[in-house]
């Protein structure tokens, strides 16, 4: 109890938030939304292995459609990304996503795009893998 007390009073005193939601630990924030989030990866028929999310409703009920989200150049799929999903899958839909190639936690060169074709074909992979 003291331990924890000392650590609380380290957070409080700290300049920055611990998450970026504040306080509460990623998988508390997710219950607290009453929704599930899982993090994974995809390796592409090229090869390349890509981080990938969920965000999905309550176990209750089927959800009410399918929604597949890419972030923009330069961006990835971390906490700043969240907030449209989180918010899609409290009314009931289930949302997925990836890093592209070079972004966030995928492999590649940082921020590097040799193609736009073959993001295309990346994302067309995993959102294809996800419908089956």
């Amino acid at each position: 109890m003291e331990e924890e007390r000392e650590e609380n009073q380290t957070l409080l005193q700290s300049s920055s938030y611990p998450y970026y939601w504040g306080y509460t630990p990623e998988e508390q924030f997710y219950k607290q939304q009453q929704i599930t989030s899982t993090k994974s990866s995809f390796t592409t028929p090229r090869g390349l292995t890509l981080f990938t999310r969920s965000w999905l409703p309550s176990l209750t009920t089927p959800p009410r459609a399918l929604i597949f989200m890419i972030h923009g150049y330069g961006n990835d799929i971390s906490w700043t990304f969240q907030s449209t999903p989180i918010f899609l899958a409290q009314m009931g839909f289930a949302c997925f996503s990836l890093d592209l190639q070079g972004h966030g936690h995928s492999q590649g060169l940082k921020a590097f795009v040799p193609s736009v074709d073959l993001v295309v074909q990346d994302c067309l992979s995993f959102f294809n893998s996800i419908k089956k």
